[in-house]
């Protein structure tokens, strides 16, 4: 499969040494507004503002990896304690919106995610400028 974009230069690199939980489903208060509950969330949020100096606001492409402590036996962590790849990543953008180290997630056009078994729990975030590659997007209909 081509990509319309390629990586540019890396413009923030982090390492949080903190297990990642994946975001939760969306609450309702008494008030009846629906928010999102920032149980397990706080230490990602507190690690990710010393970074927020940062603040991008241009196309950006993020690479995430999301390292977990084994356990069991398995090749793949797809235990369901560990959770969805999809709100794991959500949950890191989210939490880079929070930190003021992306004026808003919707500026992440090319994303790269995985989830592994490490020694110790910690997530891996790269942050690249976006380069549009030289080739013609096929329109599938």
């Amino acid at each position: 499969m081509k990509r319309p974009y390629q990586r540019g230069l890396l413009l923030a690199k982090f390492f949080l040494f903190s297990r990642s939980f994946p975001l939760a489903r969306p609450r309702f208060s008494t008030t009846k507004h629906v928010y999102q509950p920032l149980k397990n969330q706080e230490c990602i949020i507190s690690e990710l503002k010393h970074y927020a100096a940062i603040n991008l606001d241009g196309a950006v492409l993020l690479d995430v990896i999301f390292y977990f402590r084994k356990k069991g036996n398995g090749d793949y962590p797809i235990s369901p304690s560990i959770g969805d790849l999809d709100n794991h990543v959500k949950a890191i953008s989210d939490n880079l919106v929070k930190a003021h180290i992306l004026s808003d997630d919707r500026i992440i056009v090319d994303l790269h995610a995985s989830k592994c078994w490490a020694k110790e729990d910690y997530i891996q975030i790269e942050i690249y400028e976006v380069i549009p590659n030289d080739i013609q997007i096929e329109d599938p209909y």
